[in-house]
């Protein structure tokens, strides 16, 4: 049987991303999918959290890569000005890029219990094709959920002591 290529959003972004050598990692949900181990432990996500590292420069080469892909891009939703990365960077705002097919990145500039330092000291590498993947570490990635102290981050921390609680 031959397999057909298909795009991935996600791949070809991040390896953008690594071409240009901006600082990141995914985080979120998205960040720990990779560590599943089977499509059970995986869950449903509606975008792919990049949190990067906050500095001006950092975000101006993140915000070049989806804009050449064609992301609108925004704020609070407002679309985002050159002018407007030193106030989302300086805020911690989070900077979210969308395309006409539904793909939705956030570029995240703080998460709850950590600096990106804290975060990168530690990630994984994972892979796709031949694109590396920056991932934080999954015991972070949970307990920064369980600081956000939201109802979701709540609720999937349940369903994911539940389906530990299983593979034992």
């Amino acid at each position: 049987m031959k397999f057909k290529k298909f795009y991935d959003p996600y791949a070809e972004l991040l390896a953008r991303l690594n071409r240009l050598r901006v600082e990141y990692l995914v985080v979120g949900m998205a960040g720990i999918n990779y560590y599943a181990a089977s499509a059970r432990e995986a869950f449903a996500t509606q975008d792919f959290d990049i949190f990067v590292n906050p500095t001006i420069s950092n975000v101006h080469k993140a915000l070049s890569v989806l804009t050449k892909l064609g992301y609108d891009i925004a704020v609070n939703a407002k679309r985002l000005d050159k002018a407007g990365v030193k106030d989302a960077v300086s805020h911690e705002k989070t900077i979210v890029a969308s395309n006409p097919y539904g793909i939705l990145f956030e570029l995240i500039l703080s998460v709850s219990g950590y600096t990106f330092a804290q975060m990168a000291c530690d990630a994984r590498v994972f892979t796709s094709g031949k694109t590396p993947i920056k991932v934080a570490q999954l015991q972070k990635l949970l307990r920064s959920k369980k600081l956000a102290g939201r109802k979701k981050d709540m609720l999937f921390l349940e369903r994911y002591e539940i389906l530990l609680k299983e593979q034992q």
